[in-house]
């Protein structure tokens, strides 16, 4: 008899608890940018850089590939997802679209990206920069979505000084 009073306690106590939500700390606005240079980045879309970067979209017979640089080499953009036979625009699919942070794989090494910055257009969430916070060089991974679903679509590897220049450049992004 006393253990149903201690179970009505604890029932209570289980349906008052709540999930907490992710809270995403930031994002910013798709905006294109006057006086940039716009190109190819993607079969379907496009993207600018100012022009004190070098290398781009890269077409070969089995797809396209992206390589771009810094002139002074402190920021580098890349992808190239191929499975060995062709290439493809976009990698492996987000398994969490509201994690807040990414274990990402360098080589033999996992790079723990901290951060989260949501790209929007009119209120829609496009893209998710995961990035890390540590001073010097950071790591980025971006995703986009495609399709309905957030798919890996570029790594940026930058100097810590240099966020706000990376983020604008994402943030250029376009389907066409």
């Amino acid at each position: 008899m006393k253990s149903v009073p201690l179970l009505l306690c604890f029932a209570l106590l289980l349906t008052s608890c709540k999930k907490e939500e992710a809270v995403i700390s930031d994002s910013t606005e798709l905006q294109q940018q006057p006086g940039w240079i716009m190109e190819k980045f993607k079969n379907d879309y496009t993207i600018q850089f100012p022009d004190f970067y070098t290398g781009g979209y890269l077409q070969g017979f089995e797809g396209g590939s992206f390589d771009k640089f810094r002139n002074d080499t402190r920021v580098h953009a890349f992808y190239n997802f191929s499975n060995g036979l062709q290439q493809f625009d976009f990698g492996d699919t987000l398994a969490d679209v509201n994690a807040t942070s990414l274990d990402f794989p360098e080589g033999d090494r996992i790079v723990y990206l901290d951060k989260r910055l949501n790209f929007t257009d009119n209120g829609e969430i496009k893209g998710i920069f995961f990035y890390n916070s540590t001073e010097g060089i950071r790591n980025g991974d971006l995703y986009w979505n495609d399709g309905g679903q957030f798919k890996a679509a570029l790594t940026v590897y930058y100097d810590s000084g240099l966020q706000d220049e990376v983020i604008t450049i994402i943030a250029t992004n376009r389907h066409n």
